[in-house]
């Protein structure tokens, strides 16, 4: 039996919380160490096809299945980009001035599509000079009142809409109200750090010394996270206006050196995206609710044409008796 609570690690200088995500029958933690200031309304929340959750169950008689379940994710991620970045070249071209493209490509960076495909959409794109796709978002409430904001690449948006409409439904949610307030576009810049530097408190506040004097990061965020290979690390989150997401992380890029010294870290896969922050959270503390809402946006990443699903609630603790 599980007993749900807010219940935060730190109430010091720096705030954290813990959130709880259902998969299935089972639970997983992850331990979220959120910034100094404004920590509620900056908050990441991106639950998006692009990032995948590697959780370790009962290794050997699960590994085939794992094995062959991200094998499956990465080729639907391959598919999508591949998909998008062929639209944005027939949108924009191909040239450096296509900021859209030039975000798809970070995606792809940052998700380690094989070189080949890329190169194959836009080659793709530049052949076939009319887009049949279009972008579309869609907008509504999921179990317990959380907002859901759903982007799309489809070639025929109404029966997408009816799709995503469907899978509302079935979770107790409902597609058409508009919730664009409930997000801000925020640009990110990401990076990665080895586990091995795991003491995360001191670790943000060295990160957060070093940073703050980079223009335009607003924000910082560090979280536990494991890659498909089981490999732990941190990924750390730098915040910016969506408009200077590129400047920022330029910036970055020529601080790494810098920062890997003084902090005695080694700094990775540094890439950037533009996203939606929510400006507020729904706190989940009724389990039901909690996997209906993760049904949903597992369905939602699942579909061929979602690209990216953000939503704003904050899943509590469950104290395990």
């Amino acid at each position: 039996m599980f007993k749900f609570s807010l219940n935060p690690i730190r109430t010091a200088a720096l705030s954290s919380s813990q959130h709880v995500v259902l998969h299935g029958n089972h639970i997983s933690r992850s331990l979220v160490i959120l910034s100094r200031t404004r920590t509620q309304q900056q908050e990441r929340n991106f639950s998006s096809i692009y990032s995948l959750n590697m959780a370790g169950h009962n290794k050997w008689s699960k590994i085939k299945h794992q094995k062959a379940v991200t094998d499956v994710q990465k080729m639907k991620i391959y598919t999508k980009l591949s998909r998008e970045i062929k639209t944005c070249v027939q949108l924009g071209g191909a040239g450096s001035d296509n900021l859209r493209l030039r975000l798809c490509l970070e995606k792809a960076r940052k998700n380690n599509v094989p070189k080949h495909i890329v190169d194959g959409a836009i080659k793709s794109g530049l052949n076939e000079k009319d887009a049949h796709m279009e972008y579309n978002s869609y907008e509504g409430y999921g179990a317990g009142g959380v907002a859901f904001l759903v982007e799309a690449l489809t070639e025929n948006k109404n029966r997408t809409a009816q799709q995503v409409r469907t899978l509302f439904s079935h979770h107790k949610g409902q597609l058409g109200t508009s919730v664009q307030w409930c997000f801000e576009k925020k640009g990110v810049v990401n990076f990665t750090i080895p586990m091995a530097h795991s003491k995360m408190d001191s670790l943000y506040d060295s990160l957060f010394e070093k940073v703050s004097d980079i223009e335009g990061i607003e924000d910082l965020k560090l979280e536990p996270t494991e890659n498909d290979m089981e490999k732990q690390f941190i990924e750390v989150s730098l915040y910016c206006p969506h408009e200077e997401v590129h400047n920022v992380k330029g910036s970055v890029e020529a601080a790494k050196t810098t920062i890997e010294k003084a902090l005695n870290i080694t700094i990775t896969n540094i890439t950037c995206e533009i996203g939606q922050v929510p400006t507020s959270f729904i706190e989940v503390t009724d389990p039901e609710t909690a996997e209906h809402l993760q049904q949903l946006i597992d369905e939602l990443n699942d579909h061929d044409d979602v690209q990216n699903v953000y939503h704003n609630a904050k899943f509590a603790l469950p104290d395990e008796e």
